[in-house]
C-alpha cells in the first residue's frame, strides 16, 4: 500500500528534523520531505497533524507471549527482546509471518551456576541425581 503521512513531527531518534512527510510503500520507507512534496499520485493521505512519528522502540527484557506482542506493537514497541527462550520453532514461525505483533528475539536460555535462577524452570536432565527429601 502507497501511502503518505503529512503534517508529522518526525523525531529521527536524535532530532526532530524539519521534514514533515514521510511517503512508504507497504513496510518501507521511500522517502522523507518537506511540506508534503513530491506526494505519488493514488498514494493514501494520512493527514497526522499534532503527531509525532519516532523510530519503533524496542524493550530489551520481557517475558512474553502473543497477546502481550499485540499490545506492545500498539504502543509503539516494535521489537521485545524476551529473556527466558521458551518459543519453539513454530511459535516463532508464527510470530515472523505475522505483521500485527512486535517481532521478537530471543537471548536463549540463562546460563547460571547449578542450582541458580532460572535453571527451576528447566526440565531435569536425566543425569541429574534426584533430590532427597529434606
Amino acid at each position: 500500500m502507497l501511502a503518505a503521512i503529512t503534517n508529522a513531527q518526525i523525531f529521527d531518534g536524535e532530532y526532530v528534523i524539519a521534514a514533515n512527510t514521510v511517503i512508504i510503500d507497504g513496510q518501507n520507507i521511500l522517502s522523507v520531505n518537506e511540506h508534503g512534496a513530491d506526494i505519488p499520485a493514488g498514494a493514501q493521505v494520512i493527514d497526522a497533524r499534532d503527531g509525532t512519528l519516532l523510530p519503533g522502540l524496542i524493550d530489551a527484557h520481557t517475558h512474553t507471549k502473543i497477546p502481550q506482542l499485540e499490545l506492545a506493537l500498539k504502543f509503539g514497541v516494535t521489537t521485545e527482546l524476551e529473556m527466558m527462550g521458551h518459543w519453539d520453532p513454530s511459535e516463532r514461525k508464527e510470530v515472523e509471518e505475522r505483521d500485527d505483533v512486535a517481532d521478537m528475539r530471543t537471548a536463549g536460555f540463562g546460563m547460571t551456576a547449578p542450582g541458580g535462577h532460572p535453571s527451576e524452570y528447566a526440565p531435569k536432565s536425566s543425569d541429574e541425581p534426584e533430590e532427597s527429601p529434606s
